[in-house]
């Protein structure tokens, strides 16, 4: 019997393991959470001299919830990795010596790679990468922030007062915003809302695909589930990112549910890209989380055929 290539918890970690003990020259990992223990463990088994690169996703939110470790960056610093932050990032990609890479689930944290005895249930793929993904993986690159002592002092300073001072929204200062927040161009299907709140909030089925997935790319925990939490990681996250951005530069367009099916079409890097049958039900997810949203600044009108958005006045 062929061996399967769909790995599963022990069996992520286990390949994650042989991959990085015969490295010999980079190791490339992007997840959206990195916990510190999982960086100690990943440091065992890496063999010396090898160029890492570390990227995180670092959302206020993250932090303040314990989802990712500011301690990670200083880690890293003193085992001479790159520590970078890519703001809108999902994907949990690692890319051993520019070749093979393994995709799945599982962040690079003790629960996400099954360190502890409490792992996630993930699951993951290793795959021998063509030239065209390796440098589309690349391009990547081009939308992370390097940390430097500088910059970590002020992402530091800013989550100390997040924490004493528990304002409703959690983001990042203004200043923070400018060296942080590039604008979101373009989207991975994986980064949309797949389902609506109001079903994560009343009827959350854990094996729905739908809902599952909503959780994962909000970093939720089931156990601590509230519409004001929904509506924080919301505002925080991509998809709302990008329909903000477009908004503001629409101008004279009709900004309704056709003008979004159209604009978030062009945008997704999917490759076959969706059907238009598939994006209008991810418009419709967004416009639901607009709906039930208290904290956004954008408000939708219903008109007899079709539904409009627009920044509140």
């Amino acid at each position: 019997m062929k061996d399967s290539s769909i790995f599963i918890n022990e069996d992520f970690r286990s390949r994650l393991e042989e991959q990085s003990n015969n490295l010999y020259g980079e190791l490339t990992i992007y997840s959206a959470f990195v916990k510190l223990n999982a960086l100690r463990w990943l440091a065992e088994i890496i063999p010396e001299d090898i160029e890492v690169k570390i990227i995180a996703r670092w959302q206020p939110n993250d932090l303040v919830a314990n989802a990712s470790d500011l301690e990670s960056y200083n880690f890293c610093k003193e085992k001479s990795w790159q520590f970078g932050i890519q703001n809108t990032l999902h994907s949990k990609v690692f890319i051993f010596d520019n070749k093979t890479v393994l995709l799945g689930s599982a962040n690079l944290t003790d629960r996400g790679l099954s360190i502890s005895s409490s792992g996630n249930l993930e699951v993951g793929t290793v795959i021998d990468a063509s030239i065209s993904d390796l440098d589309r993986l690349k391009s990547l690159e081009d939308g992370v922030i390097w940390m430097d002592d500088n910059l970590f002092s002020s992402i530091t300073s800013h989550i100390e007062k997040i924490k004493v001072n528990k304002p409703k929204i959690l983001s990042w200062s203004e200043e923070l915003k400018v060296r942080l927040e590039k604008p979101i161009e373009l989207l991975w299907i994986n980064e949309l809302v797949w389902s609506d709140p109001n079903d994560l909030l009343e009827n959350l089925d854990v094996d729905n695909e739908d809902h599952s997935h909503d959780l994962d790319l909000m970093g939720l925990d089931i156990k601590y589930i509230s519409k004001e939490l929904l509506d924080q990681k919301f505002l925080n996250s991509n998809v709302y990112k990008f329909v903000e951005q477009k908004l503001k530069v629409a101008e004279t367009e009709y900004t309704n549910f056709g003008w979004l099916s159209s604009v978030l079409h062009d945008a997704l890097l999917d490759t076959p890209p969706p059907k238009r049958v598939d994006v209008k039900h991810y418009v419709d997810m967004i416009f639901r989380w607009l709906e039930f949203s208290n904290l956004t600044g954008i408000e939708l009108t219903k008109h007899y055929r079709t539904t409009s958005l627009a920044f509140k006045t």
